[in-house]
């Protein structure tokens, strides 16, 4: 590279060291000097003191970043320049690009101000154009392509203009980009460390669980919706006969839903279910080819689809949709191992899934029709409104693309508003995995998050953290995304014995009652609530969305970790006998129960995971075959039912 009229080679990788010929340890060494007419010590392109025109050979690429002819091809990389202003004053910096690979979101940064910007397909040179405080003295500015963002844009020229001077920014201005946290007086829970993606670890286990005197509701947020009224009123989603618990009725194919659907549908009559989570599932191969969204081999049709909702609310019940998408290993086609996604093992694990493709959108299309054409076609009106969720447990796809989720609801909501049937009846919300209630700086998670590696420590898994793993800017979106909701759901699967370990999981007879499950429920909502999305994300407490648990089933783990189902995924040693995981699953049925009923609980609704060996403890999917209604090697205990009678008697008692 180019810099000051020398060039430079890079003895390492490095993200943002400049050039200096007095360091010879430093990460560049000096090659030659360049033929200029520009004085010692200027910036090159330098044309006046109040402005500085920057070239792509003054700029430090990083990365896949790479000089093409006259433009920098930026691909994944990123592009640095560094510009010294004499003058403290708002300054108007402008960069000029092609984008002609297609619609790019990327990074634009200069100073402390940082923004995601989309452009469109262009062929022409365009300009992205902001403004920013600088203080005289050296800066950064540039565009960053990794990270999360999407690259492949040219870029052949960026300009600092001074537009006005004498403007100081403040001394110690906000972190890029910046975020409006509580004030610490107002609500203590929400108090976390400054950690970044960069040092978190220097963080781990030093901060408090919130303390249940800062415990808080819901109770005084306030969204009307229609006929409905507030949808913060716990009222409007239980009338005290158990409306407030269901169950999550999935598969992975058609006939999970319609080979023994008189069963299904007679079961919730039998146990008066009220509630349920609706979710087909889509499949994926590979990338290139995306979601098949119209393979009706392995997934329900629309017109099924709508049938079944629209029965379920001529019943009575009150509905969340959820979309699922899954490596097609799990469909009737299977895959091949080198497909990608296709051979993975979860969802969470897709980093190339863009909410904003035509495939994606193609599911959240279809969804939108199957619950119009269920509404119109039911006979009984709704108790509640439909909870749309737009994405389940796509953990990476959000972690890297939150931006491109926050398009998709605003996107969807101007759909919903130009539809008054579905404006009047569905909100839109998200269904997190578990991961996101993580925090490396919690008292304790640093211990949990050993127990989903089977003892393994978070600093070999970042991947599998979440907001920890996020960005400034990352974060910023997630937050704009989550702001941009009706409700927020999480998969609940946090260890439930945080109140009173489990010291042996071979014995059936533990010390861990229903109620420490409660307070364990409570403990991970409240940190989620306060120290995640008030504290790390910097959601204001009027901004948070109505919280549901979109999710809870009992695995081989037990309550030490409740989420695993794979047999193949777990130690000998960590896997529970069945009938220690019998009494595990009544425990924590009873403990979900009661967290429910709880007065400082914010969870409006629980769903409860029934789908196949070995959650299913009422014995929805009887009849369904092995994986579902037995165990097989790779679900639960292989020729065991799931069915649990203690469970299923407290289900029953609740819902009657």
């Amino acid at each position: 590279m180019s810099y000051q009229h020398a060039q430079y080679s890079a003895k390492w990788w490095n993200l943002s060291e400049v050039p200096d010929p007095q360091n010879p340890w430093g990460a560049w060494q000096k090659l030659n000097d360049c033929e200029s007419s520009s004085a010692e010590g200027e910036l090159p392109n330098q044309p006046a003191p109040s402005e500085y025109v920057l070239s792509p050979d003054d700029a430090q690429l990083v990365g896949s970043a790479n000089l093409s002819g006259d433009t920098i091809n930026l691909a994944t990389g990123e592009a640095v320049w560094h510009v010294k202003v004499e003058t403290a004053g708002q300054y108007q910096v402008e960069f000029d690009y092609t984008s002609p690979y297609g619609t790019k979101t990327n990074r634009f940064y200069a100073g402390e101000q940082s923004q995601s910007v989309t452009t469109p397909q262009s062929e022409l040179t365009e300009t992205v154009m902001f403004e920013v405080n600088l203080t005289a003295g050296e800066h950064k500015l540039g565009v960053d392509g990794g990270n999360g963002s999407w690259g492949y844009i040219f870029l052949s020229q960026a300009r600092v203009s001074l537009k006005q001077s004498g403007i100081t920014p403040p001394t110690n201005p906000p972190t890029e980009p910046p975020v409006n946290p509580p004030e610490e007086g107002e609500y203590p829970g929400t108090v976390v460390t400054d950690s970044t993606r960069e040092n978190y670890a220097d963080y781990a286990d030093t901060i408090d669980n919130v303390s249940p005197q800062y415990y808080l509701t819901q109770d005084d947020q306030t969204k009307v919706l229609g006929n409905y009224g507030n949808i913060y009123d716990a009222g409007l989603y239980d009338k005290g006969y158990g409306e407030d618990v269901g169950i999550a009725w999935a598969g992975w194919n058609p006939y999970h839903y319609l080979g023994n659907k008189a069963h299904k549908m007679a079961l919730i009559d039998e146990y008066n279910i009220q509630r349920v989570s609706f979710i087909p599932t889509y499949f994926i191969a590979t990338y290139e080819e995306g979601i098949r969204y119209n393979d009706t081999r392995n997934t329900l049709s629309v017109a099924q689809q709508a049938q079944i909702i629209k029965e379920l609310i001529d019943k009575g019940v009150r509905i969340n949709y959820r979309p699922h998408i899954d490596p097609i290993k799990f469909s009737w086609d299977g895959a091949s191992p080198n497909m990608d996604p296709g051979y993975l093992d979860w969802r969470g694990l897709f980093d190339e899934l863009d909410p904003m493709a035509a495939d994606y959108r193609g599911v959240i299309d279809q969804g939108l029709a199957v619950i119009k054409q269920a509404l119109q076609n039911a006979q009984a009106p709704l108790k509640e409104p439909v909870r749309f969720d737009l994405g389940a447990e796509l953990m990476m796809s959000t972690k890297q693309f939150p931006h491109r989720w926050h398009q998709l609801a605003l996107a969807v909501r101007e759909q919903i508003e130009a539809d008054p049937l579905l404006r009047d009846n569905v909100v839109l919300g998200h269904n997190f995995s578990h991961h996101v209630q993580y925090l490396v700086e919690l008292e304790n998670h640093p211990e949990y998050f050993t127990r989903i590696v089977s003892g393994d420590s978070f600093v070999n898994y970042p991947h599998l953290l979440f907001v920890d793993d996020m960005t400034q800017q990352q974060r910023a979106d997630l937050a704009s995304y989550i702001k941009a909701l009706d409700t927020v759901t999480v998969s609940q699967y946090m260890p439930m014995d945080v109140t009173k370990p489990i010291l042996d999981n071979t014995v059936i007879d533990i010390e861990t009652t229903a109620t420490d499950v409660k307070d364990a429920l409570m403990i991970h909502e409240q940190n989620f609530i306060q120290k995640v999305l008030m504290g790390k994300l910097g959601i204001a407490k009027q901004d948070l969305p109505v919280f549901h648990l979109g999710e809870y089933g009992m695995g081989i783990k037990g309550l030490i970790t409740p989420n695993v189902w794979d047999s193949n995924a777990v130690t000998d040693e960590e896997k529970i006998s069945f009938d220690v995981h019998q009494r595990h699953a009544q425990i924590a049925i009873d403990g979900l129960l009661e967290y429910m009923q709880h007065s400082q609980s914010a969870a409006k609704s629980l769903i409860i995971w029934v789908s196949g060996a070995p959650y299913d403890v009422i014995g929805f999917y009887k009849g369904d075959g092995q994986g579902m209604d037995t165990g097989d090697e790779g679900h639960g205990y292989p020729g065991k039912s799931p069915f649990n009678p203690q469970a299923a008697a407290s289900l029953k008692a609740y819902w009657k």
